[in-house]
């Protein structure tokens, strides 16, 4: 609340009058930057679980005293059934099978939620903490003995949160 005081002085008399005046405003935290790879590659996928190089994911922010938090979420390829944290690729069209499955972990080995709870829910953030940082992302596949051959993909969205 700011109070402004008017004065008005009269040499006869010194009359003060008042009056208050309500000053609100709304302070936002100003927004991070995310900087990754466009693409990542994997290559050749072969049968079995298999990890791949890592990438990294830098997290700009300008108040070095926010906590703030990563959520990721797909949108292209689907939650694979009873999980939160795997994506079944798109695989070449009209081919039956199993997908492709894909999940990614953090820097701690943690599986990467893929369901997008992270924007309301704390278990499904990762690469939590203050300022500007590196999170490190390694890719995950698993390809069953009927997945489809040929070119398959994933698009999934990495979100910053100010919880």
């Amino acid at each position: 609340m700011c109070i402004i005081l008017l004065s008005v002085f009269n040499s006869a008399n010194a009359v003060t009058t008042s009056n208050r005046v309500t000053v609100t405003a709304r302070f936002t935290t100003p927004p991070c930057t995310l900087t990754m790879p466009d693409r990542v590659n994997l290559g050749a996928i072969l049968p079995g679980a298999q990890s791949y190089p890592p990438f990294i994911i830098r997290l700009d922010c300008p108040l070095p005293a926010a906590i703030t938090a990563l959520y990721a979420e797909i949108v292209q390829g689907s939650l694979s059934a009873g999980s939160n944290n795997r994506v079944d690729m798109t695989g070449p069209a009209g081919s039956s099978g199993t997908p492709v499955k894909l999940w990614l972990t953090d820097n701690d080995g943690k599986e990467v939620m893929l369901d997008g709870s992270g924007s309301s829910e704390e278990s499904g953030r990762f690469c939590s903490g203050t300022g500007s940082r590196n999170c490190t992302i390694t890719p995950n596949t698993e390809v069953e003995i009927d997945t489809p051959r040929g070119l398959t993909s994933a698009m999934l969205r990495f979100n910053v949160i100010v919880p």
